[in-house]
C-alpha cells in the first residue's frame, strides 16, 4: 500500500512539473513591435523617416511595420556623405537645420524579413541566433555616411531579422550592446 501511494505521490507531482505550477521558466516580453530591446538611457524606438520631411514622434509603432529605427537619441539622424545641409536646402521639407543630429549618433534600421530569405552563406555565427556580414572593409566606400562595414542578423523559430547600422562618434560596442538585447515579444505593452 506504501508503495502505491508513494507511485501515486509520485505521479501527481510529475504532473505538477508539467503542467507549468512549478517554476516558470517562460519570460514574458512586453513590447509594441516584434522584437524588444534593452535601451540605454536616451535611446528611442521610432518609425522610420526620410530625409526630406520631419520625424513623426506620434507615429505609433505595431507589430504589422516591417522596419523600425532605434536611435540613441530623440531627435531627427541626417545621416549624410560629408555634406553638412544648410537651410536652404532643406526649405520646403520641414526641417529645421539646426534641429538636426549630424554627429554623436547610432541609429540601427531593424527589418523583420520574409521568413524565405536565407541568412547571408558568409556570416559569422555568433550563437543565440545572432549572424553578423562583414559587408565592406574599413576604408570602403561602403562607409560613407557613417554607415557600419557589418550587417547583423537574428535568426529565431518565428522570424528573421536584419540590423544595418549608421553612426558618428560611437563605437561598435555600443552598436553590439543594443542588438544582441534583442528578444522576441510576447505580449503587447
Amino acid at each position: 500500500m506504501k508503495k502505491l501511494l508513494f507511485g501515486v505521490s509520485a505521479l501527481v507531482l510529475a504532473g505538477v512539473g508539467c503542467l507549468g505550477l512549478g517554476s516558470d521558466t517562460s519570460e514574458e516580453v512586453k513590447g509594441g513591435w516584434l522584437l524588444s530591446f534593452d535601451l540605454p538611457d536616451g535611446w528611442v524606438m521610432v518609425a522610420p523617416y526620410s530625409l526630406d520631411q520631419p520625424i513623426d514622434f506620434g507615429t505609433d509603432i505595431t507589430p504589422l511595420d516591417s522596419e523600425v529605427y532605434i536611435q540613441s537619441t530623440g531627435g531627427q539622424i541626417y545621416p549624410s556623405s560629408g555634406a553638412i545641409p544648410n537651410q536652404e536646402d532643406l526649405d520646403g521639407t520641414g526641417l529645421i537645420v539646426d534641429d538636426l543630429i549630424l554627429d554623436d549618433y547610432i541609429r540601427i534600421s531593424v527589418s523583420h524579413l520574409d521568413p524565405r530569405r536565407l541568412i547571408p552563406e558568409g556570416a559569422e555565427d555568433l550563437g543565440d541566433g545572432f549572424y553578423k556580414e562583414k559587408i565592406c572593409e574599413d576604408n570602403e566606400d561602403c562607409r560613407i555616411g557613417g554607415a557600419l562595414n557589418y550587417n547583423y542578423y537574428l535568426e529565431t523559430e518565428d522570424g528573421k531579422y536584419k540590423f544595418v547600422t549608421v553612426m558618428i562618434d560611437r563605437t561598435i560596442e555600443e552598436v553590439e550592446g543594443v542588438i544582441f538585447s534583442a528578444r522576441e515579444v510576447t505580449a503587447t505593452e
